[in-house]
């Protein structure tokens, strides 16, 4: 009897782990995948739209990078970041669904090759209008590239600092926090490069997103005293692919969003997932969720679309086709 019961509950172990194991790759997709609604254009109209894009390994699994395309109420364009080399493979495809052609802005929020790896080209293939960059020239290939095409194409180029600001379209601003003028920086130090990336809110009406790259936890909390309850956002681009070089308690504290997307192939680090969701924060994860919409008419009110939908849902079940509203 003892033997028996080992047997059945051994089977059912593996079964799970099995599962879980399949969930995992597929992204704990409930079902069909609703990459078509997240890629939708129709209900753009009025609203700030973010799209967290989900790209699978190109070149490396563990460095696949970030890349989210915004639109403004009026249609206009802005990517920031565009994941590494090989990326284009899979945003392309992306950009043509949604009758992209022309790139209004282009933002490096700093430049490793996880971030602008395929920005050369895409720059050949889209009309790019205007670049805005840290003040880093980053020593290697990639960044190397993609200078050499914004050179080649006469690409409008504008360095940003914090104070900074610029409009994305008439009714959304894009205010600059984060680097500094005349900040030291040794240019081929990986971690001094993270520390200097650009850090931007978006507004629109009542409605607020945050992003900032890959920023460390010295920028962060140098931030935080900057600026304090200032850098509140809604939505919030999760630092770095959630690692935990990033994504202090006092600077999430800071921004205190409602929502927040991490961007990685691979799911770097639990414990900053975990900390979010405890805090009562709609946490998505791209490895998990796929690729995420978020729009917004400017009310404070947002609607979310994930590609996936995870079978758990700690926030309660999502509407019938896998979106949240609130």
């Amino acid at each position: 009897m003892k033997k028996t019961l080992l047997l059945i509950l051994t089977a059912a172990l593996i079964l799970i782990l099995v599962s879980c194991d399949q969930s995992a790759v597929s992204g704990y997709s409930t079902g069909r995948d609703r990459f078509k609604q997240v890629f939708d254009t129709s209900s753009d109209s009025g609203s700030l739209t973010c799209r967290y894009v989900f790209l699978k390994d190109h070149y490396n699994d563990e460095y696949q990078g970030d890349c989210a395309i915004y639109t403004s109420p009026e249609g206009l364009v802005m990517v920031v970041d565009c994941g590494n080399r090989g990326a284009y493979k899979e945003l392309f495809p992306i950009l043509d669904r949604m009758g992209i052609t022309t790139i209004d802005i282009f933002v490096m929020s700093h430049s490793h090759v996880d971030h602008i790896g395929s920005f050369a080209e895409l720059a050949r293939n889209y009309e790019v209008k205007k670049l805005y960059k840290n003040y880093v020239s980053y020593k290697s290939s990639a960044y190397k590239a993609a200078m050499q095409v914004v050179e080649d194409l006469g690409i409008e180029t504008e360095i940003l600092y914090a104070g900074d600001s610029f409009k994305f379209g008439d009714s959304v601003t894009v205010e600059v926090l984060w680097p500094f003028k005349g900040q030291d920086i040794d240019i081929t130090n990986v971690v001094e490069v993270n520390q200097s990336c650009l850090a931007m809110r978006i507004t629109y009406g009542q409605s607020s997103f945050w992003t900032s790259g890959d920023l460390y936890i010295d920028s962060e909390q140098a931030l935080v005293e900057l600026y304090g309850t200032d850098l509140q956002s809604d939505i919030m681009k999760v630092n770095h692919h959630a690692k935990l070089t990033s994504n202090c308690p006092e600077f999430i504290d800071a921004i205190s969003p409602k929502v927040a997307v991490a961007m990685q192939n691979e799911y770097t680090n639990k414990k900053t997932m975990r900390r979010l969701t405890r805090e009562g924060i709609l946490a998505f994860h791209t490895y998990y969720d796929g690729s995420i919409k978020v729009s917004t008419q400017g009310d404070g009110h947002y609607k979310i679309q994930s590609q996936y939908v995870r079978p758990l849902f700690i926030y309660g079940a999502p509407s019938s086709n896998g979106s949240y509203s609130f």
